[in-house]
């Protein structure tokens, strides 16, 4: 009996851990409506949020050092020690309102800038029928992604990933059923007025630049909080609005100043054909295709202008010529090596019951308060690790407000970094859940 007792314990612990496995994937049966509803997948240097719509999938894009503005364009004329006597003297007086007037005039500097989208990225399904049995998941085991869904007698799958060791996003296509893979895959961006887009058979880039200013307030506010003097690029000396005064200016607006940056993706697949045309590729005619992303900025170091144009093509040329001899079955076992090696440190398992079998993650959410549900709040705490893992590694930026995930080109307190909490608490779960390397 003792002999098979290693056995025994071991098969148990097999067992428990694939029932784990199975219980931590955020799942829905629709597709995300808005950006808030998409799935977040990332590698620390890149973000995508997925949408999942069976017609025309959109993955939101980020890089984690695309950021407005130029280090050089700081505003340098705060002087504490000149003002101090005059500030006490007005709160001792209790003029607090021009103790903040000379506060926010002499003693504040420029908020920092803003962290910018990148790059959306489109495929456009030519496939005709109704959508069935259709499901979206995030498995957090293996931090992939999938759509699948069915139209007539055909089932199409996407499966996405982000892969750190390798700093590409991976996009895999399959159709198993009479219809062939068809339809045309596209990039945008928010920054049009910089956007330049090229490509040809089978490769497509875009590339544009951030603004060279941007900024949160607005210019009402800027003006009734009397700092009008802290942005020279949109204010004359006397106070007044410059013609161009607006919250973002790119380029010629600005003396040519903005990061630069690239999206470059490129398609692979063993039968049909794929063409470049008018700003897209056109694929026709095959059962699987991939896609390998790669993106990078002109950032070079926090206090040097970006403004090398061509370091973003050197940089993702570079991520694809390194994968060129791997096929996508290596990139994927080599991202799932990488990300369990750090995820599989921790569980957590609150009651050895069975959580609800393929319910949606939304629906588990809204009948949480009913109990007998404890798995959702292992599935989150799983969740917030997931999210250290691929918004925070060695080599890469840390989590500003909303990790490395933005939409927006005046986001929120600009998803910057503040320190006086919030950097903080992005971190309070590295040490305490076994994820000390993403502590950087």
């Amino acid at each position: 009996m003792s002999t098979n007792l290693p056995i025994l314990l071991f098969l148990l612990f097999a067992l428990h851990s694939k029932a784990q496995e199975e219980q931590m994937v955020l799942q829905y049966d629709k597709p995300a409506e808005v950006w808030t509803e998409a799935l977040p997948i990332g590698n620390s240097f890149m973000g995508g949020m997925i949408y999942g719509d069976p017609a025309r999938e959109h993955i939101q894009l980020n890089e984690s050092t695309l950021y407005s503005g130029d280090p050089h364009r700081k505003y340098e004329g705060f002087n504490i020690m000149e003002n101090y006597p005059e500030v006490m003297s007005a709160l001792d007086s209790g003029k607090y309102d021009v103790a903040e007037r000379l506060i926010r005039k002499h003693w504040l500097g420029r908020p920092q800038d803003l962290y910018q989208p990148m790059s959306d990225l489109w495929i456009d399904m030519d496939q005709e029928g109704t959508v069935s049995n259709y499901h979206r998941s995030l498995d957090l085991t293996n931090a992939l992604h999938t759509t699948r869904y069915q139209m007539d007698q055909t089932i199409y799958t996407r499966e996405v990933f982000a892969s750190y060791p390798d700093h590409l996003l991976a996009i895999k296509l399959t159709s198993a059923g009479p219809e062939k893979l068809k339809g045309a895959i596209s990039l945008s961006t928010l920054h049009e007025k910089t956007m330049h887009i090229e490509g040809q058979d089978e490769v497509l880039v875009l590339q544009a630049q951030v603004p060279g200013f941007a900024l949160r307030r607005t210019l009402e506010q800027v003006e009734s909080n009397h700092e009008q003097h802290k942005y020279p690029e949109i204010y004359n000396r006397d106070g007044t609005r410059k013609p161009i005064a607006k919250q973002i200016l790119y380029h010629d607006e600005v003396d040519g100043l903005g990061m630069y940056f690239e999206t470059r993706l490129k398609v692979k697949h063993d039968q049909g054909t794929i063409k470049y045309h008018d700003g897209k590729l056109l694929f026709d005619g095959m059962d699987k295709l991939i896609i390998y992303l790669s993106a990078a900025t002109s950032f070079t170091h926090f206090d040097e202008s970006p403004l090398n144009k061509s370091l973003p093509t050197q940089r993702t040329t570079q991520v694809l010529s390194a994968i060129e001899n791997l096929d996508y079955t290596d990139l994927k076992s080599r991202h799932i090596r990488d990300y369990q090696h750090l995820f599989d440190r921790v569980q957590l398992n609150l009651n050895p019951t069975e959580p609800p079998k393929n319910l949606p993650t939304d629906q588990r959410i809204m009948q949480y308060h009913k109990g007998g549900d404890e798995h959702l709040v292992a599935l989150f705490f799983q969740y917030g690790r997931y999210l250290m893992i691929s918004g925070s590694r060695p080599g890469g930026q840390p989590l500003n407000l909303q990790g490395i995930w933005n939409d927006q080109l005046i986001p929120p307190w600009a998803s910057a970094y503040t320190t006086n909490i919030n950097l903080e608490m992005n971190y309070w779960p590295a040490e305490l859940t076994n994820l000390s390397e993403c502590h950087t």
